[in-house]
């Protein structure tokens, strides 16, 4: 009603309105039984009026769905997979209703998803899906591979004091520094059988002059 009265009040239509509401619709070229999805902004509004392309999902399934965002339909865990397998190809939403105690908060999460061929594919902003993550508890993919820093100082690359993945600079540096004192013959027992050589024959020179 506000946004209804500002447009009333522009007799002169001097007021350029560019676009006004939540996006709902976004014609998609994919396939299917109907050329358009719905999108993410819109969902919430619109879902109330969804019956038949709604699949509900658990803790889990609904936290690897966000981890990856496209899954095979295969993958999926009972009662969701008999439904996608039985959804045709097309627009579909994700509704997740948090148990008692599960989570932080209590709210639904409704999210826009494509059923393809043979996966079922999430159809929301890379920003949206870093939140959402968040708040699911969802560990990031690079921190659960580099966290373990064990076996790094073996392949000749330090471990920092943050138990991160270091940059590409920083492995250079180390691995360059590395090979540097490999070629000086600091490092090794070839390296060190070369030097004492060395020094072995120097100083018989020495005695000899």
């Amino acid at each position: 009603k506000p946004v209804r009265h500002v447009l009333e009040l522009d007799i002169q239509g001097k007021l350029r309105t560019v676009a006004t509401g939540l996006k709902a619709f976004q014609r998609i070229e994919k396939g299917g039984d109907c050329n358009y999805r719905v999108c993410q902004e819109g969902l919430p509004s619109i879902l109330p009026f969804m019956t038949k392309r709604v699949v509900r999902l658990s803790l889990k399934p609904m936290r690897e769905l966000l981890s990856r965002k496209s899954m095979p339909v295969g993958e999926f865990a009972e009662p969701a997979r008999t439904e996608l397998m039985e959804m045709k190809m097309g627009c579909s939403a994700v509704v997740y209703t948090p148990a008692a105690g599960e989570l932080e908060f209590a709210q639904t999460v409704c999210l826009s998803a494509w059923r393809g061929r043979n996966t079922l594919n999430l159809f929301v902003a890379k920003t949206e899906i870093g939140h959402l993550r968040q708040m699911f508890g969802v560990t990031d993919i690079r921190e659960e591979k580099w966290g373990d820093r064990e076996d790094l100082p073996a392949l000749g690359v330090e471990a920092s004091s943050s138990g991160k993945r270091p940059s590409e600079n920083e492995e250079g540096t180390v691995l360059k520094k590395t090979k540097t004192e490999k070629e000086k013959g600091g490092i090794g027992k070839e390296g060190g059988a070369e030097q004492a050589k060395g020094e072995a024959q120097e100083e018989k020179g020495n005695k000899e002059s």
